[in-house]
């Protein structure tokens, strides 16, 4: 199957070379420093958590360790032909068009480099657990990730196991045992809600198991006492995650996620699940929440706090379901909300800048990322607290970033 694909989408997979991941400089530069590793669900399973790709500060950030190739943004060619499911058109002619167009796209960070630490000893890093959309998957969203480790941040992004993933890595063997999208869309629309309200509540119970894992991670109990992991990772996974230990800060952690993700972080965070320390929340799907009969934990005497973007462009922010939708965060406390002009409800996910020739035409990449670096750095510091560290983003130098910048900024307060 894979040798037929690869001679089907030759062509169009050399026409498609240039849309590199990362391409604009600025979102590139925005990025630079981080690695990333893969973390099979045959480790991870150990504490039921879901497979997860995790981004953190890098200590070798110009290249890969000499064992790893490059690490694919498209995990599968089941990652991208799933989206028909999502779509409800040909599975096939949509995975042939994805396989095509980015099965050559690699993510930018450095594929298990060490991690990098600051040469205090006592430092330790915190941890984000992001969470992806409707019809996604964890590395969908691998730019916003290493935007937050730059922060000196851990980033833990899971394939959740709710069904809402198009192939979510399962299984306690190197041989993956998949769980694909779960097509609702023939479902009454009371029907449907009644599903969602079901996958927000799993996608919840996800990410408590990431911060299980996490801990474990820390404390270096997942790896065999004779050092012997052949059955679930390759030698250079291997180094990658042994750097891990006894460097993570696993007292708490910050929830976010866009979209359905940033729904399930805010669910999180009022739902006063343990050591969550606060939320960012990227154009939110809130109904869910509501659904879910979460909403009413945040109306009052909620003291975590919360950072939600959303966006004001395009057809979800223009139809009344998303701006009533959105309106629901007005009903949590603790909360601060900033809309940016121009944004549309993709523009978070990478798709942007996997395409910037086409996507740039209409967004600014660039704005938004230097932007979110900015807003999510002041809330890190002045709500959840300083040890998140620094984005390392100078605007008072850079003359074109200022004006960028303006630019996207819109308001403070919603508009609904």
């Amino acid at each position: 199957m894979t040798s037929f694909l690869n001679a089907a989408t030759f062509l169009p997979s050399k026409l498609s070379a240039t849309f590199l991941l990362g391409f604009r400089s600025k979102t590139k530069a925005a990025t630079a420093g981080c690695g990333v590793v893969r973390v099979p669900a045959s480790l991870t399973s150990k504490t039921n958590s879901p497979a997860i790709d995790i981004y953190y500060p890098a200590l070798t950030p110009d290249h890969s360790s000499p064992e790893s190739l490059p690490l694919k943004w498209l995990p599968s060619y089941e990652n991208g032909s799933k989206w028909g499911d999502f779509l409800n058109i040909s599975e096939t002619l949509v995975g042939v068009f994805t396989y095509s167009v980015f099965s050559k796209q690699n993510i930018s960070a450095a594929n298990n480099a060490k991690l990098s630490t600051s040469n205090n000893d006592n430092h330790l890093l915190p941890v984000i657990i992001f969470s992806h959309g409707l019809a996604s998957w964890g590395s969908h969203y691998s730019a916003m990730c290493q935007l937050l480790a730059r922060s000196g941040c851990v980033v833990l992004a899971p394939d959740h196991t709710d069904g809402s993933a198009t192939r979510a890595r399962m299984g306690t063997s190197r041989e993956e045992e998949p769980l694909y999208y779960e097509k609702v869309g023939h479902e009454s629309k009371e029907k449907q809600r009644e599903i969602r309200a079901r996958q927000l509540r799993k996608r919840v119970a996800d990410c408590e198991d990431v911060f299980a894992f996490s801990k474990a991670l820390n404390e270096g109990s997942l790896f065999d006492k004779d050092g012997d992991t052949s059955d679930t990772l390759d030698s250079s996974e291997f180094r990658a995650l042994r750097s891990f230990v006894g460097k993570l800060d696993t007292t708490s952690f910050v929830a976010a996620g866009h979209s359905f993700g940033g729904g399930t972080s805010i669910a999180f965070a009022i739902g006063k699940s343990e050591g969550c320390k606060g939320a960012i929340a990227f154009d939110p799907w809130m109904i869910p929440v509501k659904d879910a009969e979460i909403l009413n934990n945040g109306m009052a005497g909620n003291d975590t706090p919360i950072l939600a973007i959303t966006a004001d462009t395009g057809s979800m922010s223009d139809n009344e379901y998303w701006r009533n939708n959105i309106s629901l965060l007005a009903q949590i406390s603790n909360t601060t909300t900033l809309r940016f002009r121009g944004m549309t409800h993709i523009d978070i996910a990478d798709v942007p800048l996997l395409l910037p020739r086409i996507m740039s035409r209409k967004h600014s990449c660039d704005a938004y990322f230097l932007r979110h670096g900015l807003e999510i750095r002041k809330f890190l510091k002045e709500k959840v607290g300083e040890r998140f560290g620094d984005f390392g983003l100078d605007l008072d130098d850079d003359d074109e970033n200022e004006r960028v910048v303006g630019e996207s900024f819109v308001q403070r307060e919603p508009p609904f």
